[in-house]
């Protein structure tokens, strides 16, 4: 039954042109969550809730705490997890991500960030504070189509490239982090907090 709300939600992505995870990184996102076993994860971009849902089919014992500000993709989000069975484990906050960062309170075991790439280095600081030690920051999209390693700078993405670039060049000198960079999909940092 999960497999044809799969196939139909990445038909529904793929027409309104909404950004899911790609396969590759789905499975390198998934080998991650098999391997630390989260109780609790924080996900920044929830999209349609394809992922999400990906996400608490694998791991039955936790919970989602996810953020969408596209009001349409919230509501669309909300029928995917109450068609999956998993809305119990869900906790969507609506609005922008930076604002509800700012505010938010208690510790994540796993957080998936996957949300406005031109602020990845802007939420840095708060996703490692409401991070709980040993626990993963696992960022996609971070080479942004192949821009973030050439020399070109794409003028209509600038912000993004150089926001990116100065992200990657921070999740290295970040001392509370071990950090590694794979590039696998569009780029993805898997960071574990010491």
């Amino acid at each position: 039954m999960l497999e044809d709300l799969y196939i139909e939600l990445e038909e529904y992505a793929k027409i309104n042109y909404i950004p899911i995870i790609r396969k590759d990184s789905l499975e390198v996102l998934l080998d991650t969550l098999k391997e630390h076993q989260p109780k609790s994860i924080l996900e920044i971009g929830t999209a349609i809730g394809y992922s999400g849902t990906k996400m608490l089919e694998l791991l039955p014992e936790a919970k989602l705490y996810t953020m969408e500000i596209n009001p349409v993709s919230a509501s669309k989000a909300r029928d995917t997890f109450k068609r999956a069975g998993v809305y119990d484990r869900v906790v969507l906050w609506e609005g922008d991500c930076l604002e509800i960062l700012r505010y938010l309170e208690g510790k994540y075991d796993f957080i998936f960030l996957d949300g406005p790439k031109s602020h990845y280095l802007e939420m840095l600081p708060y996703l490692i504070d409401c991070l709980n030690e040993g626990g993963v920051i696992f960022a996609d999209n971070v080479l942004f189509h192949g821009y973030i390693e050439g020399d070109e700078e794409y003028h209509k993405k600038i912000t993004i490239i150089r926001n990116m670039r100065e992200y990657l060049v921070e999740l290295q000198k970040e001392k509370r982090l071990d950090s590694k960079l794979l590039e696998i999909g569009d780029g993805i940092t898997i960071s574990i907090k010491r």
